[in-house]
């Protein structure tokens, strides 16, 4: 496993973990609230950390088995979507931190 991809695995791992934890982090604050209606409609049905564990599981399990499987040079370009997906949860994560510091 090259440095490439274990720094999308870890990006992606850490962004959507920290986002969760920091946008319950958040929660605890009176007078904070939720402002994206998916996420809210998904804490409505408890079914969030089930969506964010299988979120993390698919992004990362799917771009392992296409990287065992495939073995053509251009197969790195596979990991541009997990290393884009954890670098925006990675930028929610720090923006929830940001306002619940603030």
């Amino acid at each position: 496993m090259r440095l490439i991809e274990k720094t999308a695995y870890l990006v992606v791992t850490v962004g959507i973990l920290g986002d969760h934890l920091s946008t319950r982090l958040g929660l605890m604050k009176p007078y904070a609230y939720e402002s994206n209606p998916h996420t809210v409609w998904l804490m409505d049905r408890g079914i969030w950390l089930p969506f964010d564990l299988l979120l993390l599981l698919t992004t990362g399990g799917i771009s392992v088995l296409l990287m065992k499987r495939w073995n053509f040079r251009g197969r790195w370009a596979i990991l541009v979507f997990t290393i884009l997906l954890g670098s925006a949860r990675l930028c929610a994560a720090i923006w929830n931190l940001y306002l619940y510091l603030s």
